[in-house]
Parts: structure tokens; C-alpha cells; sequence
């Protein structure tokens, strides 16, 4: 059984709920991600409480709003509720909750609830790409014996 934790990103960068979209977007950037999980911190746990992408900037932030940019904060424009993930969940029903939700990225949880990575579309697509491979592989195989039949 594979597990989200074997394959999620552990580098979470994360934004409280009144930081601004500058402050966001600098995170973003700096981190080298396509996303921010806002928490919510309570002592030692960070439980996340909404997710802002790169597309998020873009489609709720800059095409969507009249006020001045400056003006707009992390809880304006995250997705909520979040829809996360467990680290010890299996990474095939992770994919099924990327699917049902319309997400490519994930937060990924222990069992406290706190952030402790994000799982991608990119993660998966790693994983799973070696059997692609051998689907391929499969049938090219089926389709050479075919043509042994025939001859």
C-alpha cells in the first residue's frame, strides 16, 4: 500500500488569514510553489482552513475585484473548506479525492490535523508514471503478437 506521506511534498508554505495578497504572492514566489495553505495556529497545531493557488491570484484576486489590491487578504479570496488529506491515507484514494473535488493540489495531514505536506497532481503523475509505462509497454506487446497471429 502506498500512502500519501511517502509521496507528498513536506515543504508547506503557509499564510495566516489577514496577510495580504502581496504577502501571499511573495510566499509563493520566494517558496517556489503553486500554492499557500492558510492556517489556523493553535499552539503546536496548524490546522489548515483554506488554500490560495497561483490561479486563485489571478481568477478571485485580479479579474474579480474593483478594490485596490492592497486591500485584499488571504481569507478573501482561499478556497474553503478545505479538503485535505490524511499522511497514512492511500495515495489511490487521495486521487480519488483530487477527482471528486476538482483539485490538483491537496494538504496533507496527521492525526492531530496539522499541516504536514502537500500532495500535487505532480506527485501522483511521478508515482503512476511508471505504470503508464507498462501499459504502454502492454500494448505494444498485445498488438505485436496480433500481428504474429495473422501472419
Amino acid at each position: 500500500m502506498r500512502t500519501v506521506g511517502e509521496y507528498c511534498s513536506r515543504k508547506v508554505i503557509t499564510a495566516q488569514p489577514g496577510q495580504s495578497l502581496h504577502e501571499v504572492a511573495e510566499r509563493m514566489r520566494a517558496g517556489h510553489v503553486g500554492c499557500v495553505i492558510v492556517i489556523e495556529s493553535n499552539g503546536s497545531q496548524n490546522r489548515p482552513i483554506g488554500v490560495i493557488t497561483d490561479r486563485d491570484l489571478v481568477v478571485r484576486a485580479l479579474a474579480q475585484t474593483d478594490r485596490h489590491l492592497e486591500q485584499i487578504r488571504a481569507d478573501d479570496i482561499m478556497t474553503r473548506p478545505v479538503v485535505a488529506v490524511g499522511e497514512t491515507d492511500e495515495l489511490a484514494d487521495a486521487l480519488d479525492v483530487m477527482r471528486a473535488a476538482g483539485v490538483r493540489r491537496l494538504p496533507v495531514v496527521d492525526e492531530g490535523n496539522s499541516v504536514v505536506g502537500v500532495l500535487s497532481f505532480d506527485d501522483l503523475i511521478r508515482h503512476y508514471q511508471g505504470s503508464f509505462g507498462a501499459f504502454a509497454s502492454l500494448l505494444e506487446r498485445e498488438q505485436q503478437e496480433e500481428l504474429r497471429a495473422v501472419r
